[in-house]
């Protein structure tokens, strides 16, 4: 201003002043939240219902937090791009509960240069992640287009813009075999069974790798297994089989893929071991009212004692409905100590929830199951 004052006296034009940087307005947006307003899902409150309850001061408060944008460029060491690749950025590490928020990520292709972006990223630990020559279905292996790649960086967002390079490299192997501890099928049925992996977070949505199916000798292959955790599903195709042979271990390069999941590390082969046995462990009972009368309207639930099993996806918990006499079965439980519980409703996967699992420990009853042995439990409702 005195400058221009001076000017202005002296009868001369003022001097334009500098134009000042642009200055950028900082970006926000609305973060996902959890009751009682947080934005960690693992901080969130449970709500209890009872039954008919009508439950006030269920509260959240939306948040404006500073957003990010995370971008970057994915390579190829051949130089060239495969046709189908997909980029998706993945919330964790609550990677399942986040999955049943219908929180799963979001995908994109890349550019024809393999740049890639995504905008609007709350703070929070995600991980980016490449895909080619692979994908996931419900159980419908789709044709390669190509050896199976991928790439992986674990990423912060803290409210400032991220580059991240990803570089593709091939999956791993996984070379398997089927034994059998007793009987054993015949080479036409064993050719019916086939192995599938669920990838974590996928809301049960089935990875489509090329192989899984078992031959007349016992042995598959999965080719270019993006390296995490997975679960594994089983498929027989014929209903003979599939009534006569359970599971009974479940072994991968020397580490139990059975209770835990089944570890893909990157650049090492995977030697899987899946063992089947005709004389699995049986759970049989009656469930009735308190009259006698047989209860066909509850769920039994069976899950184990050892809190350490109660995971998303375990195979130690069952779920089961009696039928109109009131008797049940659950066939091929690991032998252990269990809880035998039962509800007059329950959402699928909720089984699933640790907090549900606990409340049903009060009016369960223990039973314990033994290797190749049928174990008969009664329960009465009010008992």
């Amino acid at each position: 201003m005195q400058q221009a004052l001076r000017a202005a006296r002296g009868g001369n034009p003022p001097a334009p002043l500098p134009t000042p940087p642009p200055v950028s307005a900082p970006r926000v947006a609305y973060a996902p939240v959890f009751h009682p307003g947080v934005t960690d899902i693992a901080g969130a409150a449970a709500i209890p219902l009872a039954l008919s309850e009508e439950k006030r001061g269920v509260d959240i408060t939306m948040l404006y937090v500073p957003t990010a944008t995370v971008s970057g460029t994915v390579t190829d060491p051949s130089g060239v791009l495969p046709r189908l690749l997909q980029i998706t950025l993945v919330p964790g590490p609550q990677t399942e509960m986040l999955a049943g928020a219908g929180m799963r990520g979001v995908s994109a292709a890349p550019r024809p240069d393999g740049t890639f972006i995504f905008g609007g990223v709350a703070p929070g630990v995600y991980t980016v992640k490449a895909s080619a020559g692979q994908g996931a279905g419900r159980g419908v292996a789709t044709a390669p287009t190509g050896p199976g790649m991928w790439a992986s960086a674990d990423i912060v967002v803290a409210g400032r813009d991220l580059d991240v390079p990803l570089v593709l490299q091939r999956g791993v192997p996984i070379n398997g075999r089927v034994e059998f501890d007793g009987a054993r099928p015949s080479p036409q049925d064993l050719q019916t069974l086939q192995f599938r992996l669920l990838p974590p977070g996928s809301g049960g949505l089935i990875m489509s790798n090329p192989g899984g199916r078992v031959d007349a000798e016992g042995r598959f292959t999965l080719t270019d297994v993006t390296p995490d955790s997975y679960q594994f599903l089983t498929q027989w195709g014929s209903p003979v089989a599939s009534g006569s042979w359970t599971i009974k271990s479940s072994i991968a390069n020397g580490r139990d893929a059975f209770d835990a999941p089944l570890l893909v590390t990157p650049n090492v082969a995977v030697d899987w071991t899946v063992t089947y046995t005709s004389t699995p462990s049986v759970l049989t009972g009656l469930f009735v009212d308190a009259g006698g009368r047989a209860a066909p309207d509850y769920y039994i639930v069976v899950f184990p004692t050892d809190r350490k099993y109660w995971t998303p996806g375990s195979r130690r918990v069952r779920t089961t409905r009696p039928a109109t006499d009131g008797a049940f079965t659950v066939k091929g439980l690991p032998p252990g100590e269990y809880f035998l519980g039962a509800v007059t409703d329950v959402e699928q996967f909720e089984w699933n929830d640790p907090a549900f699992l606990e409340a049903l420990v009060r009016t369960s009853a223990t039973v314990t199951l033994r290797e190749a042995q049928t174990t008969r439990q009664d329960l009465r409702i009010g008992r």
